[in-house]
Protein backbone atom coordinates (compact mmCIF):
# COMPACT_ATOMS: atom_id res chain seq x y z
CA UNK A 1 0.00 0.00 0.00
CA UNK A 2 2.64 2.68 0.92
CA UNK A 3 5.44 3.48 -1.21
CA UNK A 4 8.55 3.33 1.67
CA UNK A 5 11.06 2.05 -0.99
CA UNK A 6 12.82 6.09 -1.08
CA UNK A 7 12.01 6.38 2.53
CA UNK A 8 14.31 4.07 4.42
CA UNK A 9 16.99 1.67 3.19
CA UNK A 10 19.09 -0.41 5.25
CA UNK A 11 22.64 0.51 5.79
CA UNK A 12 24.24 -2.55 4.21
CA UNK A 13 24.52 -4.81 1.64
CA UNK A 14 23.46 -8.08 3.50
CA UNK A 15 20.73 -8.09 5.77
CA UNK A 16 21.01 -11.33 7.36
CA UNK A 17 19.00 -10.93 10.64
CA UNK A 18 15.21 -12.92 10.76
CA UNK A 19 12.36 -10.79 10.77
CA UNK A 20 11.33 -9.31 14.16
CA UNK A 21 14.54 -10.10 15.81
CA UNK A 22 15.96 -7.19 17.92
CA UNK A 23 18.46 -6.97 20.97
CA UNK A 24 20.03 -3.99 23.07
CA UNK A 25 22.16 -2.92 20.05
CA UNK A 26 23.02 -3.97 16.53
CA UNK A 27 26.44 -5.72 16.14
CA UNK A 28 28.04 -5.58 13.04
CA UNK A 29 30.00 -8.50 11.37
CA UNK A 30 32.59 -7.52 8.76
CA UNK A 31 33.46 -10.55 6.77
CA UNK A 32 33.85 -11.43 3.01
CA UNK A 33 33.10 -15.15 3.01
CA UNK A 34 29.55 -16.07 3.13
CA UNK A 35 30.22 -18.78 4.99
CA UNK A 36 31.90 -17.30 7.72
CA UNK A 37 29.32 -14.48 7.87
CA UNK A 38 26.55 -17.40 8.24
CA UNK A 39 28.45 -19.37 11.08
CA UNK A 40 29.11 -15.59 12.90
CA UNK A 41 25.76 -14.60 12.61
CA UNK A 42 23.96 -17.63 13.20
CA UNK A 43 26.64 -17.61 16.70
CA UNK A 44 25.37 -14.10 17.37
CA UNK A 45 21.95 -15.25 17.20
CA UNK A 46 22.27 -17.39 19.63
CA UNK A 47 23.43 -15.37 22.20
CA UNK A 48 20.76 -13.29 21.82
CA UNK A 49 21.94 -10.60 19.59
CA UNK A 50 21.35 -8.85 16.27
CA UNK A 51 23.61 -8.71 13.55
CA UNK A 52 24.08 -6.83 10.18
CA UNK A 53 26.90 -8.42 7.49
CA UNK A 54 29.40 -5.98 5.34
CA UNK A 55 31.38 -7.79 2.99
CA UNK A 56 34.09 -4.94 3.03
CA UNK A 57 35.55 -1.59 4.54
CA UNK A 58 33.83 0.01 2.20
CA UNK A 59 29.99 -1.38 3.10
CA UNK A 60 31.59 -1.07 6.96
CA UNK A 61 32.01 2.64 6.55
CA UNK A 62 28.66 2.94 4.57
CA UNK A 63 26.85 1.24 7.07
CA UNK A 64 28.20 2.91 10.53
CA UNK A 65 27.14 6.27 8.67
CA UNK A 66 23.79 4.85 9.30
CA UNK A 67 23.20 2.57 12.54
CA UNK A 68 24.57 3.10 15.37
CA UNK A 69 26.61 -0.06 16.10
CA UNK A 70 27.30 -1.38 19.20
CA UNK A 71 30.13 -3.26 18.59
CA UNK A 72 32.14 -4.21 15.02
CA UNK A 73 33.68 -7.72 14.58
CA UNK A 74 36.15 -6.32 12.53
CA UNK A 75 37.91 -9.54 9.32
CA UNK A 76 41.09 -8.26 9.16
CA UNK A 77 41.53 -8.71 5.48
CA UNK A 78 39.02 -8.18 3.01
CA UNK A 79 38.46 -7.33 -1.02
CA UNK A 80 38.80 -3.25 -1.83
CA UNK A 81 38.94 -2.07 1.75
CA UNK A 82 40.58 -3.97 4.44
CA UNK A 83 39.90 -4.14 8.19
CA UNK A 84 42.82 -2.37 9.43
CA UNK A 85 41.88 0.46 6.79
CA UNK A 86 38.54 0.59 7.50
CA UNK A 87 39.24 0.93 11.68
CA UNK A 88 41.65 3.54 10.52
CA UNK A 89 38.63 5.57 9.05
CA UNK A 90 36.40 4.81 11.65
CA UNK A 91 38.26 6.37 14.52
CA UNK A 92 39.38 9.09 12.10
CA UNK A 93 35.34 10.04 11.63
CA UNK A 94 34.81 8.97 15.40
CA UNK A 95 37.10 11.19 17.01
CA UNK A 96 36.61 12.20 20.18
CA UNK A 97 32.80 11.62 20.05
CA UNK A 98 32.67 7.78 20.43
CA UNK A 99 34.56 4.85 20.39
CA UNK A 100 32.95 1.55 19.09
CA UNK A 101 34.57 -1.34 19.81
CA UNK A 102 36.01 -3.13 17.44
CA UNK A 103 36.84 -6.47 17.67
CA UNK A 104 39.54 -8.46 14.96
CA UNK A 105 38.76 -11.61 14.09
CA UNK A 106 41.28 -13.18 11.51
CA UNK A 107 42.46 -16.34 10.62
CA UNK A 108 46.05 -15.44 10.67
CA UNK A 109 47.62 -16.72 13.91
CA UNK A 110 50.97 -15.66 13.17
CA UNK A 111 53.20 -14.22 15.95
CA UNK A 112 52.78 -10.46 16.87
CA UNK A 113 48.98 -10.23 14.60
CA UNK A 114 47.15 -9.76 17.94
CA UNK A 115 49.73 -6.71 18.53
CA UNK A 116 49.00 -5.69 15.21
CA UNK A 117 45.66 -5.29 15.33
CA UNK A 118 45.58 -3.40 18.67
CA UNK A 119 48.36 -0.97 17.22
CA UNK A 120 45.77 -0.69 14.36
CA UNK A 121 43.01 1.00 16.28
CA UNK A 122 40.97 -2.57 17.40
CA UNK A 123 40.00 -3.19 20.83
CA UNK A 124 40.25 -7.10 20.78
CA UNK A 125 41.17 -10.04 19.27
CA UNK A 126 39.33 -13.33 17.94
CA UNK A 127 41.18 -16.23 15.80
CA UNK A 128 38.81 -18.14 13.40
CA UNK A 129 37.09 -20.60 14.00
CA UNK A 130 35.69 -18.32 16.50
CA UNK A 131 34.03 -20.37 19.46
CA UNK A 132 30.09 -19.35 20.80
CA UNK A 133 32.01 -18.90 24.58
CA UNK A 134 34.92 -17.19 23.37
CA UNK A 135 32.77 -14.70 21.54
CA UNK A 136 30.18 -14.45 24.52
CA UNK A 137 32.77 -13.49 26.88
CA UNK A 138 34.56 -11.23 24.19
CA UNK A 139 31.67 -8.69 23.41
CA UNK A 140 30.89 -8.79 27.48
CA UNK A 141 33.91 -7.21 27.89
CA UNK A 142 33.44 -4.89 25.77
CA UNK A 143 29.60 -3.60 26.42
CA UNK A 144 29.59 -4.25 29.96
CA UNK A 145 25.72 -4.80 31.55
CA UNK A 146 24.16 -5.12 28.33
CA UNK A 147 23.01 -8.38 28.39
CA UNK A 148 21.58 -9.72 24.93
CA UNK A 149 17.93 -10.45 24.60
CA UNK A 150 16.56 -14.16 23.85
CA UNK A 151 14.65 -13.81 20.28
CA UNK A 152 11.58 -15.98 21.20
CA UNK A 153 10.65 -13.61 23.54
CA UNK A 154 10.96 -10.24 21.10
CA UNK A 155 9.47 -12.29 17.74
CA UNK A 156 6.42 -12.07 20.34
CA UNK A 157 6.86 -8.45 20.82
CA UNK A 158 7.09 -7.58 17.50
CA UNK A 159 4.00 -9.22 16.57
CA UNK A 160 2.13 -7.02 19.21
CA UNK A 161 3.97 -4.31 18.06
CA UNK A 162 2.85 -5.26 14.48
CA UNK A 163 -0.62 -5.55 15.10
CA UNK A 164 -0.85 -2.16 16.79
CA UNK A 165 0.76 0.07 13.76
CA UNK A 166 -1.62 -1.69 11.29
CA UNK A 167 -4.25 -1.08 13.40
CA UNK A 168 -3.86 2.66 13.69
CA UNK A 169 -3.05 2.86 10.18
CA UNK A 170 -6.48 1.33 9.75
CA UNK A 171 -8.02 4.14 12.07
CA UNK A 172 -6.56 6.72 10.22
CA UNK A 173 -8.19 4.91 6.92
CA UNK A 174 -11.47 5.31 8.54
CA UNK A 175 -10.76 9.01 9.53
CA UNK A 176 -9.31 10.40 7.02
CA UNK A 177 -9.89 8.11 4.50
CA UNK A 178 -7.17 5.74 2.65
CA UNK A 179 -5.51 8.65 0.29
CA UNK A 180 -4.75 11.05 3.17
CA UNK A 181 -3.73 7.83 5.49
CA UNK A 182 -1.21 7.01 2.76
CA UNK A 183 -0.09 10.78 2.85
CA UNK A 184 0.25 10.90 6.38
CA UNK A 185 2.12 7.43 6.62
CA UNK A 186 4.73 8.05 3.84
CA UNK A 187 5.04 11.28 5.26
CA UNK A 188 6.33 9.93 8.98
CA UNK A 189 8.30 7.32 7.36
CA UNK A 190 10.09 9.96 5.45
CA UNK A 191 10.55 12.17 8.67
CA UNK A 192 10.84 9.18 10.70
CA UNK A 193 14.27 9.04 8.69
CA UNK A 194 15.47 12.94 8.99
CA UNK A 195 14.83 12.53 12.61
CA UNK A 196 17.11 9.31 13.18
CA UNK A 197 19.46 10.77 11.04
CA UNK A 198 19.32 14.00 13.15
CA UNK A 199 19.68 12.06 16.64
CA UNK A 200 22.70 10.49 15.22
CA UNK A 201 23.99 13.52 14.52
CA UNK A 202 23.15 15.16 18.02
CA UNK A 203 25.13 11.71 19.43
CA UNK A 204 27.99 12.58 17.56
CA UNK A 205 28.32 16.34 18.38
CA UNK A 206 27.07 15.22 22.50
CA UNK A 207 24.64 17.56 22.29
CA UNK A 208 22.37 16.35 24.70
CA UNK A 209 19.58 18.99 24.13
CA UNK A 210 19.16 18.39 19.80
CA UNK A 211 18.99 14.38 21.27
CA UNK A 212 16.07 15.89 23.90
CA UNK A 213 14.41 17.45 21.33
CA UNK A 214 14.27 15.63 18.41
CA UNK A 215 13.56 12.70 20.96
CA UNK A 216 10.68 14.51 21.83
CA UNK A 217 9.32 15.51 18.52
CA UNK A 218 9.86 11.89 17.00
CA UNK A 219 7.78 10.99 19.74
CA UNK A 220 4.49 12.39 19.22
CA UNK A 221 4.33 11.22 15.51
CA UNK A 222 5.03 8.24 16.57
CA UNK A 223 1.93 8.08 18.35
CA UNK A 224 0.05 8.91 15.75
CA UNK A 225 0.94 5.67 13.68
CA UNK A 226 0.70 3.34 16.81
CA UNK A 227 4.33 2.53 16.86
CA UNK A 228 4.33 2.00 20.83
CA UNK A 229 7.20 1.14 20.98
CA UNK A 230 9.33 3.61 19.18
CA UNK A 231 7.41 5.81 21.37
CA UNK A 232 8.44 4.04 24.58
CA UNK A 233 12.20 4.46 23.43
CA UNK A 234 11.60 8.22 22.27
CA UNK A 235 10.67 8.96 25.85
CA UNK A 236 14.25 6.66 27.36
CA UNK A 237 15.86 9.01 25.41
CA UNK A 238 14.27 12.18 26.21
CA UNK A 239 14.40 12.33 29.79
CA UNK A 240 17.96 10.93 29.24
CA UNK A 241 19.36 13.82 27.59
CA UNK A 242 17.35 15.99 29.31
CA UNK A 243 19.92 15.76 31.91
CA UNK A 244 22.25 16.63 29.85
CA UNK A 245 24.16 13.69 28.78
CA UNK A 246 24.36 11.66 25.78
CA UNK A 247 25.67 8.21 28.07
CA UNK A 248 23.42 5.07 27.10
CA UNK A 249 21.88 7.08 23.95
CA UNK A 250 23.74 5.07 21.41
CA UNK A 251 21.69 1.73 22.51
CA UNK A 252 18.74 3.00 22.65
CA UNK A 253 19.19 4.89 19.26
CA UNK A 254 20.11 1.28 18.02
CA UNK A 255 17.11 0.07 19.46
CA UNK A 256 15.04 2.46 17.77
CA UNK A 257 16.51 1.78 14.55
CA UNK A 258 15.57 -1.62 14.62
CA UNK A 259 11.53 -0.88 15.62
CA UNK A 260 11.12 1.47 12.85
CA UNK A 261 12.35 -1.27 10.63
CA UNK A 262 9.43 -3.28 12.07
CA UNK A 263 6.89 -0.06 11.61
CA UNK A 264 8.10 0.52 8.35
CA UNK A 265 7.50 -3.47 7.31
CA UNK A 266 3.96 -3.04 9.12
CA UNK A 267 2.91 -0.69 6.93
CA UNK A 268 3.94 -1.63 3.94
CA UNK A 269 1.88 -4.75 4.66
CA UNK A 270 -0.93 -2.83 5.42
CA UNK A 271 -4.25 -3.44 3.65
CA UNK A 272 -7.48 -1.10 4.78
CA UNK A 273 -10.60 -3.77 5.70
Amino acid sequence: MFNTESAFKPGVRKDMRPVGACAHGHILVAEDNAVNQKVAVRLLEKLGYQADVAANGLEVLEAMSRVTYMVVLMDCHMPEMDGFEATAEIRKREGSARHTPIIAVTANAMYGERERCLAGGMDDYLSKPVKQEELAATIKRWLPGQMPLQPSVNNSTHDESTKEVQAALQGLCEEFGPEMAIEIVELFLDDTVSQLSALREGLTRLDARAVARTAHSLKGSCGNVGASAMVGVCLQLENLSTSGTVEGVAPLLAQLETDFVGVRRAAERFKPV
